[in-house]
């Protein structure tokens, strides 16, 4: 559990160009406490969880579930993808998921 969040870390840091010194410090965690977390050796909480995914400005239930912290999202790769769109679309306010819907209508009627 803890390798599928190391691997989301390693991978997002890896895209930003970040190094685990300068995720430490957006997240305010001490740089020993997080590369326990990378390595394994610290099972992560909420607070460890909340940082990471606010730092790296990704939804919070998608660190929890590479933590193991939430059931990881089953079914099929397209299940995964809606599941994890709406966890990005709760972290919205309002108008900004009514943006959504919008884009998500004027595409589907695109496509008729």
């Amino acid at each position: 559990m803890v390798n599928n969040l190391a691997k989301l870390i390693v991978d997002e840091l890896n895209n930003r160009g970040w190094s685990q010194s300068e995720l430490a410090r957006r997240t305010g965690l001490n740089q020993g406490n997080l590369s326990r977390v990378l390595s394994g050796d610290r099972q992560p909480g909420s607070d460890v969880c909340n940082a990471i995914a606010r730092a790296l400005r990704i939804p919070p239930e998608k660190v929890f579930r590479a933590a193991g912290l939430l059931p990881a999202l089953s079914g099929s790769e397209d299940d995964i993808k809606i599941g994890e769109l709406l966890d990005i679309v709760k972290q919205l306010n309002q108008a900004e998921r009514q943006d959504v819907l919008d884009y998500a209508l004027w595409r589907f009627q695109r496509k008729q």
